[in-house]
């Protein structure tokens, strides 16, 4: 029953994410972005379903989740809030992790957000900051030390990063110039 609770309440969020900032603003103001980052972050560990049902109901939530990280991730407002509590960092951080194969899914949804968070809500602020906490380097240094990721998701890594730094030119060539010098084009 709470777990109900739990998805219902996930899922009205979902629908007030939809209606643009006046709703947003106030979950901003709560530091949703920021719990919803930290949560999927735990979720990287949960252990491989032990029923049919306990399955179906992590595949639900990581459904919900994932749809209203994403939906989030159109407004500047919460790159400014990912910001100040060193999320946006984190986001880049479980793009490079290592997880259990049966929770690949939730660092493929950590992936997305990243992606619609550079291309929609992204702002010049982020720039200085992803620079500021070394993300950049820091993945290209993780992408070639990864034994254990397949060859697909060091791709996948990889067109993500090049992806973000790509968008971030609109504002500065910093993050370019970052990619240039860790040797991010060699790697290609």
């Amino acid at each position: 029953e709470n777990g109900e609770f739990g998805c219902l309440a996930v899922q009205v969020l979902n629908l007030l994410a939809t209606k643009g900032i006046d709703t947003v603003g106030p979950m901003v103001d709560m530091s949703l972005p920021s719990t919803l980052v930290k949560a999927v972050f735990l979720f990287f560990d949960l252990p491989a379903a032990g029923s049919a049902v306990t399955k179906v109901c992590w595949e639900r939530m990581h459904g919900r989740l994932s749809r209203l990280l994403y939906r989030l991730c159109e407004f500047p407002e919460v790159v400014r809030e990912l910001m100040k509590e060193g999320d946006l960092s984190r986001l880049f951080d479980m793009i490079i992790s290592e997880v259990p194969t049966h929770n690949v899914i939730w660092r493929t949804s950590t992936g997305d957000a990243l992606l619609r968070l550079f291309r929609r809500g992204f702002c010049d602020a982020a720039v200085c900051d992803v620079r500021a906490t070394e993300c950049v380097p820091r993945c290209l240094a993780a992408l070639r030390n990864l034994v254990t990721f397949p060859a697909e998701e060091v791709v996948r890594v990889l067109s993500i990063v090049l992806t973000c730094v790509c968008q971030s030119a609109r504002y500065s060539p910093l993050l370019l110039d970052d990619f240039r010098t860790w040797h991010g084009y060699p790697f290609l």
